[in-house]
């Protein structure tokens, strides 16, 4: 488990994105890429861009947690859809609502209106309507 929490600006050059990417290959416990913490869709197209290099080495899960409804993220989430093995955890955290487990994370979420979408893998394919 590898864990970016807002750490994408320290990312953004293409060189970081390939240090980072072998530091996880040479890690023997890493499985999956998480981005989370400070809302990471607002640096969609930084997140974009390195699951597209991550893509080139690894078809390891990433996972991006976001307090956004999917609706208000259609456009990000079908562009998505040009990778393999990426999960969305989408929904804000509503404290009138009760934790329950979710089973595509194996964890529990903090209110019962948060899910987590696994996203359809097309190719690249997409049509952004």
């Amino acid at each position: 488990l590898t864990h970016l929490s807002n750490g994408l600006n320290a990312l953004s050059e293409k060189s970081n994105f390939i240090k980072f990417i072998d530091k996880y290959n040479k890690n023997l416990l890493s499985e999956c890429i998480i981005f989370a913490g400070l809302e990471p869709i607002m640096q969609f197209e930084e997140i974009f861009r390195f699951i597209s290099k991550f893509r080139e080495v690894s078809d390891d899960e990433v996972i991006i947690y976001t307090g956004y409804n999917p609706d208000e993220i259609k456009d990000k989430l079908i562009r998505l859809t040009k990778f393999k093995n990426i999960i969305v955890k989408v929904g804000r955290y509503r404290p009138d609502l009760k934790p329950y487990y979710n089973n595509i994370l194996k964890i529990n979420l903090a209110s019962s209106n948060q899910s987590a979408l696994e996203i359809p893998y097309s190719g690249g394919k997409y049509d952004i309507k």
